[in-house]
């Protein structure tokens, strides 16, 4: 079969398109990242949301008691919340949810106990669901927190481990965020493995890695001369 000779011009045209074409599926791929900013506060923490907003990302991951500092700043930009620390008492939990709530929270993160017995588990995951008062909450588990209980969980959402997401995502059809993610190697293996977002602190960073893959320049064919 002959080779299939285009022009310079067509070439560089095509290969423009291509460059779009990726800048494009970046983009898309940056609506699924969640930038982590619990452990930055003051000036910097506006600065760093005002940027997320500005950014093309997806969403804003704060601690409660940034909450209220955040929302009205970037409303109606979506806020997710992270809660208390697995184990927490119940009772703790379950009062941070509502005040991520009474915050104006989008979304929140809350965690399940390590390792408890199957009924303390069915009954934080229907209390803190319930307390979330319609808000998606996300459950911080791995496969083995859920040990039994995996039926009950088909429709949660998680936030786990990026090493956990294949086994997560085989508990049932709710969303699930990856952590841990500080490449876009990484992104595009866990987004690969199920994960339906990430959360990462390292967000700048990883959107300027994925823009300079996609601007990246390449070689369309045999160039033949005009």
């Amino acid at each position: 079969m002959d080779d299939i000779v285009i022009s310079q011009k067509e070439a560089v045209e095509y290969a423009e398109f291509k460059r779009q074409k990726r800048i494009a599926e970046v983009c898309r791929l940056l609506k699924k990242v969640e930038c982590d900013l619990t452990e930055v506060d003051g000036e910097l923490l506006k600065k760093r949301a005002l940027a997320c907003r500005d950014g093309g990302f997806g969403y804003i991951r704060v601690n409660p008691l940034q909450l209220c500092e955040v929302k009205p700043l970037v409303s109606p930009f979506p806020i997710v919340c992270g809660t208390e620390e697995v184990d927490s008492a119940l009772k703790t939990k379950i009062t941070a949810v509502r005040c991520a709530v009474r915050g104006g929270a989008d979304e929140i993160v809350a965690s399940l106990a390590s390792f408890a017995d199957e009924g303390y588990l069915r009954k934080e995951f229907r209390r803190l669901k319930r307390a979330a008062a319609g808000r998606k909450i996300f459950f911080r588990a791995g496969r083995a927190d859920l040990g039994k209980q995996a039926a009950e969980f088909a429709d949660a959402n998680f936030v786990t481990d990026e090493s956990q997401v294949r086994s997560v995502k085989e508990l049932g059809s709710g969303t699930v965020t990856a952590e841990g993610v500080f490449s876009a190697q990484e992104c595009r293996r866990v987004l690969s493995e199920g994960a339906d977002r990430i959360c990462t602190a390292d967000y700048a960073r990883l959107a300027e890695e994925l823009f300079a893959e996609a601007n990246r320049p390449e070689v369309i064919g045999r160039e033949a001369e005009e």
